[in-house]
């Protein structure tokens, strides 16, 4: 597995939770790598503006390693969205995106220290770590 902000990059922009691709060409030789390797679903280059970059089922499980890799080594612990609007909340366990939000910025809230970030400011990759750890 490679551990880098890249690889988070292009993995989050890809998964379920994504929000389009990137387009430098860094980025394009890293999406064609993962592509190679199994995790990306197969699609022509040139269609990637339009349709975006998909992870398949293996691609979402290395994701979900990667996370889960990323969150043992900073610490915190995010509330999710049954945390912030109890039974209701639509998707139960995923990461609640908008526990902090203030005008365009939003982002997750650490259960165990009330760190939060903007995560269009600021990539979970790069965050210090938890104080109560």
């Amino acid at each position: 597995m490679r551990f880098d902000k890249l690889e988070y990059d292009c993995l989050r922009s890809a998964s379920s939770e994504g929000f389009g691709y990137y387009a430098s060409e860094e980025h394009t030789k890293r999406y064609l790598l993962l592509m190679e390797e199994g995790y990306i679903k197969n699609s022509p280059q040139k269609e990637w503006f339009r349709v975006g970059v998909h992870l398949n089922r293996e691609g979402e499980k290395y994701w979900k390693l990667f996370l889960k890799k990323l969150r043992e080594k900073h610490g915190h612990v995010w509330k999710t969205n049954k945390d912030t609007q109890g039974e209701k909340g639509k998707w139960g366990s995923r990461v609640d995106v908008f526990a902090l939000s203030e005008g365009n910025h939003n982002g997750p809230e650490c259960k165990k220290c009330g760190f939060s970030f903007c995560q269009h400011c600021k990539s979970e990759f790069e965050i210090e770590e938890c104080v109560n750890k």
